[in-house]
């Protein structure tokens, strides 16, 4: 059943909504919510507001650190890839061919890369302690679908050289959305702004707000009705953002008051 809803939030996770995370640690069960953050959050659902996570991690990996913190009305996970309900149901899915993600992992895969596969699950190329990624040799010990491929790297340089070489090489199948030191593939067509649509159509939202740190970000702000930058993100980001925020309770402060 569709619900139409006045307003929603989409709101990026890692750096936005969540600090000290996988990024900086290593551990993808880490990191921490700040207090008025989540209050905003409730109070903004008990008004009627419509809230949900938009991100380039697997749905596992928002749900399980999230806990009972707060409710999801949507996730719009692995940068649009797969679009699900508040129950986790499926509004819009799309994957990347097996042999696709063969060549996109013996091709960028090299020592100090980190490759994680990303379906409903979190799945890390190699070993890890993380309690939260299932570690795999290699791709056939994969069951289920592949929504997106990530790849980590130890500085930002190598990681927009990256970004750019698929972007060239993998274009026509592939998007690429670089993001400080990491590099989101997805199926060509699936952005975080693409998956707003998806929210808006599905629930039939008069106006959705957004909100980013990074440049993965963009495509959701610049779908946004009224995007939001934090006022730590980097100029560009900034410079797409309608407000410029310090918080997500900020953000969600001044779209309830609109």
């Amino acid at each position: 059943m569709v619900v139409h809803a006045t307003k929603a939030f989409a709101s990026d996770f890692d750096g936005t909504l969540l600090f000290d995370g996988w990024f900086k640690t290593g551990l993808l069960g880490t990191g921490r919510l700040i207090s008025q953050d989540v209050e905003a959050i409730r109070a903004f659902r008990d008004g009627g507001g419509l809230f949900g996570i938009c991100t380039g991690r697997a749905l596992a990996g928002v749900t399980e650190v999230i806990g009972g913190a707060f409710g999801l009305d949507f996730c719009i996970t692995v940068s649009g890839a797969l679009v699900v309900d508040g129950k986790g149901m499926a509004i819009e899915s799309h994957v990347l061919a097996r042999d696709l993600c063969q060549g996109l992992v013996g091709r960028y895969v090299t020592p100090g890369v980190l490759a994680y596969l990303q379906g409903r699950g979190f799945f890390f190329l190699g070993e890890s302690n993380d309690p939260m990624v299932t570690p795999i040799a290699s791709l056939d010990e994969l069951s289920e679908d592949v929504h997106s491929i990530s790849f980590g790297f130890e500085d930002a340089g190598c990681a927009a050289q990256c970004a750019a070489s698929i972007e060239e090489e993998y274009g026509d199948v592939v998007s690429a959305f670089l993001n400080v030191r990491s590099v989101d593939v997805v199926p060509v067509g699936c952005s975080k702004g693409q998956g707003v649509r998806c929210v808006r159509r599905h629930f039939g939202v008069g106006a959705i707000g957004g909100i980013g740190d990074s440049f993965n970000d963009l495509p959701l702000l610049r779908e946004a009705d009224v995007a939001y930058a934090l006022d730590f993100a980097p100029k560009q980001v900034q410079d797409e953002a309608d407000v410029v925020v310090p918080s997500v309770a900020q953000a969600l402060s001044d779209l309830a008051a609109r």
